[in-house]
Parts: structure tokens; C-alpha cells; sequence
């Protein structure tokens, strides 16, 4: 079982549903201390479900934690979880729904209006609920795709932390790695098309679609290592079939893996973590994760170019 089903387990037999904040102030000591935690995985995973449209199932996420919470920061959480409730509204054209859930979240996330706990950038997201609040309260009878498209164009963002040097120097070659170079993994998909994604070489052994969904589920895998989980395995992963669908899923993968990363200090890349049968300090394994992204995009460009080279 997963870090992640571990935590909901535990949730579910220890957690009692009302309970409530701890009678704890906001004092600098107190934000000092929220602003340099990391994300938790129900954390990380709630966001990603809101800001991926997903608003139905960040709730039933970020309710879990939530519920776990007895500290003033559990105000924060019931903020962004009725946020994204209220654009759950909007999505099914419920206009008292949605501004009952943004009124509410707006109190929420008020006392930490300028502050960014766990990174996340909770003035802008206040904006934009504010915004979209009195857009709706402006028409009795909304034009509900204009209502719609404004929803689908709100995010919860974080803030950009400045990473120790290591760190930052493992996230500038992972992004090299990815897409930034011309010889990266995307730069070798440029203008690949999805009969030449799918086909098999004469060997039969690999198509480039394969390999995408092969590096977005290793990458999965030592996301999960850097926050802590080591049950993820390969089988826990399952990659979209449509080849449209694979770049962006393998991307949205590099995304939560560079957000893991940055939240890492320069002991933590010391930390030896089990991967693949063995064991590994996490700077290692993100070494290794640098060096597989260069090694298939060399296999990808020689499969696009043979692929190219027979139909000539």
C-alpha cells in the first residue's frame, strides 16, 4: 500500500469529523513555520487535482487532510476546498451553490491573505475567487460559458522558493533533460505524429509512445521517493493508452517531480532512498532520472529518423 493509502487509512479509523482548529494565533513564529513546510502528499496531490479541473475530486482529497488538521493552517485547506467547490457550481450552473462555497472560502483564506504557506500564493488565489464572486453576483441570470471559461482559468499557484545550490542545479538539468535543449525529450518529439508514435520497430521491441509513458512512469515512481513514499511501484502507475494524451501526462509527471525537488535541502539529497532493488541517495537517483531522459531521447530521435528514413 502507498504512502498515500496509509494516510487516508489512518484518517478514516483516527480522525474525528468535528474536529477543529487548534486556539493557536498567527504569530511570526507560527508563519515563519507553515511558509517552509513542504506540500504532504494529500497537499500535493488536492492541488493538482484543482488546478487540472478535477474540482469534485480535490474536495474529496483535501477533505482527508483537512480533517486531520487541528492547527490554524486547516483554515487554509477548507479555503481552497471550497473554492473549488464553488467552481464545481459554476461548472453545473448552480450560481447559489457558488457563492456560498466562494463567500466561505474568502473568510477561509482571508488571515492568510499575504502569505504563502506550504509556497502556495493564497492572494492570488483570494483575487481571483473575489473576481469571479462578483462577476456571478452581477447577473441574476449568468451567461454561464462566459462563468464557465472563467473558472477553467483559475489556479491555485505557488511561489517560487529560492533552492539551495545542488537543488537548483538538479532542476536546471532535469528541465535540460526534458525540454529545454533541442536534443531534449520533447525537442525530440517535435512534429512526431502519432503513426510514427505507435509503430513498432522491426524488432518489436519499443515504439517511441512506449517510451514516453516508460519515462513519465519512472519519473512517478521517484517523485513518490523525494516525498518520502517508498511503496509507489511500477504497477500503482497507469499512463493514458491515446498517444495524444501521453506528452502532456508525462510532462504534467515532470512537473510534480520538479515541485517535489524544490522542496528538497541540500541534507535531504543525502538521504538514501530504495529504488528499483537497490538503494540510493535521492541526489543519485535524480542523476540517474537525467541521465534515462538523455539516454531515450538518443532512442527516440534514432526510431523518428528510421521511421522517416523507410517512408522516403
Amino acid at each position: 500500500m502507498s504512502r498515500l493509502n496509509e494516510h487516508l487509512e489512518h484518517i478514516r479509523n483516527t480522525v474525528v469529523p468535528t474536529r477543529g482548529a487548534a486556539q493557536v494565533g498567527l504569530d511570526a513564529a507560527y508563519i515563519a513555520e507553515i511558509e517552509a513546510r513542504a506540500q504532504p502528499p494529500l497537499l500535493a496531490r488536492g492541488l493538482e487535482q484543482w488546478n487540472a479541473g478535477y474540482l469534485y475530486e480535490q474536495h474529496e482529497t483535501l477533505e482527508w487532510l483537512w480533517r486531520a488538521t487541528d492547527e490554524p493552517v486547516r483554515d487554509l485547506f477548507k479555503g481552497i476546498i471550497q473554492s473549488g467547490v464553488g467552481g464545481y457550481h459554476v461548472l453545473n450552473r448552480n450560481r447559489k451553490g457558488a457563492l456560498g462555497k466562494w463567500t466561505g472560502a474568502l473568510g477561509y483564506l482571508a488571515p492568510f491573505d499575504s502569505l504563502h504557506p506550504y509556497a502556495i500564493d493564497v492572494g492570488h488565489l483570494r483575487a481571483q475567487l473575489a473576481e469571479a464572486r462578483e462577476a456571478l453576483l452581477a447577473e441574476e441570470e449568468p451567461d454561464w460559458e462566459v462563468q464557465e471559461v472563467r473558472v477553467k482559468q483559475m489556479s491555485v499557484r505557488w511561489v517560487v522558493r529560492q533552492a539551495a545550490p545542488r537543488v537548483s542545479s538538479l532542476l536546471r538539468r532535469l528541465d535540460r533533460a526534458w525540454e529545454e535543449s533541442p536534443l531534449s525529450v520533447l525537442g525530440n518529439l517535435r512534429g512526431v505524429t502519432e503513426e510514427e508514435a505507435t509503430r513498432l520497430p522491426e524488432t518489436r521491441m519499443r515504439s517511441i509512445a512506449y517510451l514516453i509513458a516508460h519515462l513519465g512512469v519512472g519519473k512517478a515512481i521517484v517523485a513518490a521517493r523525494c516525498a518520502g513514499d517508498e511503496a509507489l511501484s511500477f504497477q500503482d502507475v497507469a499512463p493514458p493508452e491515446p498517444w495524444r494524451d501521453l506528452p502532456h501526462w508525462a510532462s504534467e509527471i515532470q512537473e510534480r517531480l520538479r515541485r517535489v525537488v524544490g522542496f528538497l535541502t541540500e541534507e535531504a539529497l543525502d538521504e538514501m532512498r530504495p529504488l528499483f532493488g537497490t538503494t540510493l541517495s535521492l541526489e543519485r537517483i535524480l542523476e540517474a532520472t537525467i541521465e534515462h531522459d538523455i539516454y531515450h531521447a538518443g532512442e527516440i530521435n534514432l526510431l523518428r529518423e528510421l521511421y522517416r528514413t523507410d517512408k522516403t
